[in-house]
């Protein structure tokens, strides 16, 4: 059920125009709201993408670059119509919130940064040849096929020490170089530690304006969450959703459920597959372990999983990656902002009936005069509890 939180406060009547990537010219949607329809409340998967803007308090234009939208791990292109988007100042309900005209022009497909978390753990010490190959030559195909893509590495063990890096913005040489010299060592029991690396990945590494942002995770194991008795990481899986939801995807390698029920250590370790598509195992510990695998789904970053070989040569075109470089948008439009805090509300109704079942809010900080080429400050997109108290 989609159920809408109302605010309350009207927004200006207006057109949408709207073209995905890969078509051509820009269509007009037939949507004309009155009123905002507000946050989403039980929006398990959010729409995620970056923004840019440059005009400073002068009228500028404004590109929301929206990663593509996945459903049961397939790319999927939206008709005209679908999106709507919203800019609000300060959280603040006034008659500056309204809906605004936007096209996507015509434009070649959306780069994308892919940063590849892989196990070099010791437990990998039998695959990681293999594993370290399908990612050298899964690069290799999206290059080959024409890709804007810049890659990134990063070999995790359970404690941070034990990491490894490749910056982004490498290219498919680099990495299949760089890998020849990891190898699989460390680890200090079953579970790993993905979630960290995940994180330092995300904030450390230069990500190109306007990319696509793609976590693929590879692993042999359940991973360490804060409390489960070690003092490897300080995170849980949905600290890292949570942080990470509306701004990168991630895609899962990793274990079934029949191999996780034989690998977990206590009740509170996770399953990295949760990050992509939010069916992962439930790990439960109420007197003695239970793992079963999810049927409803929980929230997620909006990607795919696949199931890891015990050979670890996975065929990573089965993620689908190469096609969601083509399912990108960007929304485009003009707007005039005075100088503080703006919140762009974008929409999208991915099933076509008519209800939006797919939001981000992005914030932008807004500064500096008719003269400044950057002037805005992006941040993350914000979380739900975070909206909550910005506007009530």
């Amino acid at each position: 059920m989609k159920k809408i939180l109302m605010l309350s406060f009207l927004l200006l009547i207006s057109v949408f125009l709207i073209v995905g990537c890969g078509q051509t010219g820009t269509t007009t949607s037939s949507y004309n709201p009155t009123v905002d329809p507000g946050l989403l409340v039980d929006d398990l998967v959010p729409l995620s993408g970056s923004i840019h803007f440059v005009g400073g308090t002068a009228e500028g234009t404004v590109d929301i670059n929206l990663n593509s939208i996945l459903i049961s791990g397939e790319p999927i292109t939206l008709p005209a119509g679908r999106f709507h988007v919203y800019v609000g100042k300060e959280g603040i309900a006034t008659a500056e919130w309204g809906s605004v005209d936007f096209t996507i022009p015509s434009v070649s497909d959306r780069p994308m940064d892919m940063v590849f978390i892989m196990d070099r753990t010791g437990s990998m010490g039998g695959i990681i040849t293999a594993v370290k190959n399908s990612i050298a030559a899964f690069a290799v195909s999206l290059e080959a096929g024409g890709a804007d893509v810049k890659f990134g590495v990063v070999g995790f063990g359970d404690d941070l020490s034990e990491q490894v890096t490749l910056a982004l913005p490498a290219t498919a040489e680099t990495v299949a170089t760089w890998l020849n010299s990891v190898a699989a060592s460390g680890g200090g029991d079953g579970p790993e530690n993905p979630l960290d690396s995940i994180l330092y990945a995300y904030h450390n590494f230069t990500w190109r304006l306007g990319a696509q942002k793609v976590f693929v995770v590879i692993t042999d194991n359940v991973c360490h969450q804060v409390g489960d008795g070690t003092v490897f990481t300080s995170t849980y899986l949905a600290s890292v959703e949570s942080e990470i939801g509306g701004y990168a995807t991630v895609y899962a390698v990793s274990p079934g459920r029949n191999t996780v029920a034989g690998e977990v250590n206590n009740g509170l370790n996770g399953d990295i597959r949760d990050l992509a598509d939010g069916l992962g195992c439930l790990i439960t510990n109420e007197g003695s372990i239970t793992v079963t695998q999810r049927t409803v789904q929980i929230a997620n970053t909006g990607g795919k999983w696949i199931e890891l070989p015990g050979s670890g040569d996975c065929d990573l075109n089965e993620l689908g990656i190469s096609a969601a470089v083509t399912h990108g948008y960007t929304l485009r439009f003009t707007y005039t902002f005075t100088a503080g805090t703006w919140y762009l509300h974008v929409m999208a109704d991915t099933d076509g009936d008519g209800v939006m079942d797919r939001d981000v809010v992005i914030p932008i900080i807004i500064s500096g005069g008719a003269s400044a080429q950057k002037a805005f400050v992006p941040v993350q997109p914000l979380t739900k509890q975070q909206l909550m108290r910005l506007q009530y």
